[in-house]
């Protein structure tokens, strides 16, 4: 992390295998402004040893490694965009509005080989959030989950609520991306009731979840995760919703595409998700932090809780050591 963990970030998933023995696969969504889809389509495929080629709805490379990727204009702006023009009006903008990548679903070893494809890119010109004029460029992770069970959703969300500050701080997330609604952080009531005892099942989690929040725009949005699994009570909450794609995995956000940026990778973004997982699965860490929690709310905060998350952690790492 950029102010510093004795231990590093972790490299791999503390559960590489999921609770059926599967390989937990991570599949990215990631946006960048500069090029249009086909030449971005073509430079991938040239980094890759892919096959570029054109579908209805944009542009495909087959990858050996990242399965089928699609390239297309962002979708927040293709309707609009057809609707005043056709494809005139499209061509007009390859070069303006931000493209998508998607990959399909792939092993994270090949995570590295996915940054130099991203160097390829970020070389013929891509822009990411800070070098472009289109700030609200984003990168989406969606890591299988490890199990559906309760207790490992829970200790998830958990963890995650209790480490998004020192995330945030970390990743050095301000200026225009503070700003946008898509990257709101977790009320403060939601971590609260996260660090109780959530006893019930997955239905009382997806209740206290709901009951707090409905909203896609948040860093760990676990709506497509609850949707998989109790489709009914999620649907029952907020209605259809096309934007919601049930699935068994984590729906991790991060509200900045540094695809532009020297250093600029998907593997860093990955160990901070490594990092969440890993202090779910570390009882004595995840107590320590849910305590610590408690005395920084009942004490008016006075002091930050980064600083207080932050010493949590190194007191951990620090006992871990000796």
């Amino acid at each position: 992390m950029t102010n510093g963990f004795d231990g590093g970030l972790p490299a791999a998933l503390p559960c590489p295998i999921d609770a059926d023995g599967k390989r937990r696969l991570i599949g990215i969504e990631i946006e960048f402004a500069g090029l249009s889809a086909s030449d971005a389509a073509a430079i991938l495929a040239r980094a890759t040893g892919g096959r570029a080629f054109q579908t209805d709805d944009g542009w495909r490379c087959e990858t050996p490694l990242f399965g089928t990727c699609d390239l297309s204009l962002d979708t927040a702006w293709r309707g609009t965009l057809a609707t005043l023009g056709g494809t005139g009006v499209l061509d007009l903008a390859q070069s303006v509005v931000p493209v998508e990548l998607v990959t399909e679903p792939f092993d994270p070893k090949h995570l590295p080989a996915f940054d130099a494809a991203l160097e390829a890119l970020r070389d013929a010109g891509a822009a990411g959030s800070r070098g472009s004029l289109m700030h609200c460029l984003g990168v989406h992770l969606n890591v299988d989950a490890a199990s559906l069970n309760a207790p490992h959703i829970a200790a998830v969300a958990r963890a995650y609520a209790l480490l998004e500050p020192l995330l945030r701080a970390d990743m050095g997330l301000d200026g225009p991306s503070q700003a946008l609604p898509f990257v709101d952080p977790y009320p403060e009531e939601l971590t609260d009731a996260l660090t109780m005892d959530l006893g019930g099942g997955l239905a009382v989690l997806a209740d206290l979840y709901l009951r707090h929040t409905r909203s896609q725009h948040h860093g760990l949005d676990l709506l497509p995760l609850l949707a998989h699994a109790l489709p009914d009570k999620v649907r029952d909450a907020v209605g259809y919703d096309e934007n919601i794609a049930p699935r068994p995995a984590w729906h991790y956000r991060l509200p900045e595409s540094r695809i532009d940026e020297p250093g600029g990778s998907i593997s860093r973004e990955w160990h901070y998700w490594c990092m969440v997982e890993a202090v779910a699965k570390n009882p004595a860490c995840l107590s320590a932090l849910c305590r610590a929690w408690a005395r920084y709310r009942a004490g008016g905060g006075e002091r930050d809780w980064v600083t207080v998350s932050r010493s949590v952690l190194d007191a951990g790492q620090n006992a871990v050591a000796a």
